[in-house]
């Protein structure tokens, strides 16, 4: 990765990246989620409270309370989103699904290095996100 502050050419590899988060070799040989399909929204069902009515689907409604601080940390840090707090994006309710015990790993630092380069990508989200801090 490749940036410029201040006039100044800075550059990081990903596993140089890597190293100074503290994610150790074995993270990068793990599965990339960006490279997964998306979990399809029926099988969220796992996530929401027993008496949630299936309409709720898709949205914050109806939540278990883990998982809806869980995704509020998502949503405010790893996978930063503005618009809509209530909907459900798909890329936060994979990730959500791939969290739970039993599910195999995947790169942390992939997951982080996509959303980078993702912001890099969508500059306008990005500007919108800072307005509304």
């Amino acid at each position: 990765m490749k940036w410029l502050t201040e006039g100044v050419r800075h550059k990081i590899s990903m596993t140089r990246f890597a190293e100074m988060l503290g994610l150790d070799d074995e993270d990068l040989t793990r599965t990339n989620m960006h490279s997964e399909a998306p979990i399809p929204m029926i099988k969220t069902k796992f996530m929401y409270a027993k008496d949630a009515p299936r309409t709720c689907m898709g949205s914050t409604h109806g939540l278990h309370p883990n998982y809806k601080v869980l995704y509020s940390i998502f949503r405010w840090s790893l996978l930063p989103k503005v618009g809509d707090a209530t909907a459900l994006p798909s890329k936060h309710a994979h990730l959500l699904s791939r969290i739970r015990y039993h599910q195999p790993p995947f790169s942390v630092m992939k997951l982080i290095w996509y959303e980078i380069a993702n912001t890099i990508l969508e500059p306008k989200q990005v500007a919108s996100m800072l307005l509304s801090l």
